[in-house]
């Protein structure tokens, strides 16, 4: 009797949840394969581009300085010896403290970029849910979805027509 009244009071539970329509997005997938995406990376490159670059002429020119002192350490004076020493260490710091400023300047851009773009995909989301009739759209947190719920593609396919 209990299993009856039970199933009874689940019953209409069953019947309403087999008429929504529930979508998957699969968000790495679409953050990564849209057009945005590339051209934020892009962006980025470009823009970090000098400074690295000058980073990188910096760290071959420590990489010359220690192969110098390597090489004539044995002749140097020792006046010499602590001057190339000294200006070795001073490279060494400036190039970590540029390194250093170079990664957080990049990372706070690609924090920017990385907002700008789910704000997009979060429009576009709800946008095509809203004129497809999704009842509910979830992207993070999942375990399994099945290909018949999953809008990845759809959602890529919009951000490409952006």
């Amino acid at each position: 009797m209990r299993i009856i009244g039970l199933l009874i009071l689940l019953f209409p539970m069953v019947v309403y949840s087999a008429s929504l329509k529930i979508g998957f997005v699969n968000l790495v997938e679409v953050l990564e394969e849209s057009p945005q995406y590339k051209a934020a990376q892009t962006r980025l490159q470009k823009e970090f581009e000098p400074q690295r670059n000058l980073l990188l002429a910096e760290q071959k020119k420590l990489k010359n300085l220690e192969e110098q002192y390597k090489r004539d350490v044995d002749i140097m004076s020792a006046t010499k010896k602590r001057n190339l020493e000294k200006e070795v260490r001073d490279r060494r710091r400036n190039i970590k403290r540029s390194a250093d400023e170079l990664r957080e300047d990049f990372n706070i851009r690609s924090n920017e970029e990385r907002v700008k773009l789910e704000r997009i995909v979060s429009k576009t989301i709800k946008d095509l849910a809203k004129r497809n009739g999704y009842d509910l759209v979830i992207y993070d947190g999942v375990l399994f979805a099945s290909k018949q719920i999953d809008i990845t593609k759809l959602i890529i396919t919009k951000l490409k027509q952006q």
